[in-house]
């Protein structure tokens, strides 16, 4: 299973940032850039004996990433479907998409302001028909609220 790994690199090719203080979050300096490294789970030396959580946790993000797209279209085509003055527009921002995300997830909600909440019932509104019509199974997921915000933000950038 290939496992990609990303690191920001400097205009003197030197990683930017400690090996403890990489994140999902911040910007680049204007010299630096991403750098991808594509390897097999034995070219990265991982240890054996997490070798198998590493891949069901690949695919468990993976296929989330994957249904969090279509998620998001299903919603829209069954609203404007049933709703000819659907603003589109008031929906297509990365919070949205992160609540998109966070929709296809299990996981321990916190208390939510109220355009949150009704961004929830929004997709809400259509999500248990996605879920009759995909194979799609909700995983459990800890901590789900800071990937969910990067994948948003991916999603509205697409």
């Amino acid at each position: 299973m290939p496992v990609i790994l990303a690191f920001i690199m400097n205009e003197n090719s030197q990683t930017s940032t400690s090996a403890g203080s990489m994140g999902t979050n911040g910007t680049l300096a204007s010299c630096d850039h991403i750098l991808s490294v594509k390897s097999s789970i034995d070219g990265i030396g991982w240890n054996e004996q997490y070798r198998e959580r590493l891949e069901d946790f690949v695919n468990i993000v993976h296929t989330s990433t994957t249904h969090d797209c279509s998620l998001s279209k299903f919603v829209f085509l069954c609203t404007l479907q049933d709703d000819d003055h659907f603003d589109i527009t008031a929906y297509v921002n990365k919070e949205f998409f992160s609540d998109v995300c966070l929709s296809l997830v299990r996981y321990r909600r916190g208390r939510v302001g109220e355009t949150t909440t009704g961004r929830f019932t929004f997709i809400g509104q259509c999500i248990q028909r996605y879920l009759d019509h995909t194979i799609y199974e909700r995983p459990e997921r800890k901590y789900a609220q800071q990937p969910s915000l990067v994948e948003g933000l991916k999603i509205y950038n697409a």
